[in-house]
């Protein structure tokens, strides 16, 4: 026999046992002709209108609010010497650049690069920065919080906002 055969057979036998246990359970008699259902599917059911896309002006209203915040926050981190702090400007670098996306408004734009020129204003070579092992002519930031004891960082994907992709150059 082959290897099929067998375990269809053995699994003819399982539905079969599986099919009298069940009888026995429910106490069928044998004579009930179970239920025959319609192999098309029923329609789905209405969908509620509460999944409406919001429009951009609905987003745009919500960034606004936080526009002044975001603006008092993000300028210090952008004219920080620290990496670690540019990776937190990272966030508002991108709302910026995905409000410009979304509205065609340079203002959103103008933000995001005006803090990006703010972090490439505060690099430095890296033989100023205390301990570090580089000692040529990039220029970058050092940071004590992000584990480098004051060596330079180059950015990364995150950092920056994938905007400049090393941010670390002669």
């Amino acid at each position: 026999m082959k290897r099929r055969t067998i375990l269809a057979a053995g699994l003819g036998g399982a539905l079969v046992a599986g099919a009298t246990g069940l009888h026995l359970v429910r106490g069928d008699s044998g004579d009930d002709v179970p239920e025959v259902r319609e192999p098309v599917p029923a329609s789905p059911p209405a969908v509620e209108d509460v999944s409406k896309i919001k429009t951009v002006a609905y987003w745009t209203g919500i960034f606004m609010k936080s526009w002044d915040f975001a603006h008092g926050n993000a300028t210090p981190l952008s004219r920080s010497k620290d990496s670690r702090d540019h990776y937190d400007l990272a966030y508002d670098v991108d709302a910026c650049t995905a409000m410009f996306r979304a509205t065609g408004q340079h203002r959103y734009l103008d933000r995001g690069l005006t803090w990006m020129e703010n972090v490439v204003a505060a690099s430095a070579p890296s033989t100023s920065l205390a301990r570090s092992s580089f000692r040529d002519r990039y220029r970058g930031w050092g940071s004590s919080r992000a584990g480098g004891a004051g060596t330079r960082c180059r950015s990364t994907s995150r950092t920056c906002g994938g905007t400049a992709p090393t941010c670390s150059w002669p």
